[in-house]
């Protein structure tokens, strides 16, 4: 069991990953193929990863060692954070792209 504390920070928890989730399968249609390629790769990790800190959530209610999941739980962070600098590249690329038709 745990607080109230545990319980809404793994409901924020799950719903931010929802939301990271539908963003990388949306912004997989913004900018072709190659784009699509790596939002479509970043998800895949970041399910595996998520997989696997689902999988040690137990052990951390039984208060169990759970060494990984502070690896994964950085990995799945990480890959969603690339992948918005990454997406915010392509912006500027285009947007220069745009300015350039546009003179």
């Amino acid at each position: 069991g745990g607080d109230l504390s545990d319980i809404m920070h793994i409901a924020i928890g799950s719903v931010t990953g929802i939301v990271y989730l539908a963003s990388l399968l949306f912004g997989a249609t913004a900018f072709g193929k190659p784009f699509r390629v790596y939002s479509l790769a970043t998800a895949a990790v970041f399910i595996v990863s998520s997989v696997l800190m689902g999988l040690d959530g137990p052990k951390v209610g039984k208060n169990l060692p759970t060494p990984w999941i502070g690896v994964s739980e950085r990995i799945m962070i990480g890959v969603v954070l690339l992948w918005m600098v990454v997406l915010a590249i392509a912006i500027l690329g285009g947007e220069r792209k745009e300015e350039v038709i546009l003179k």
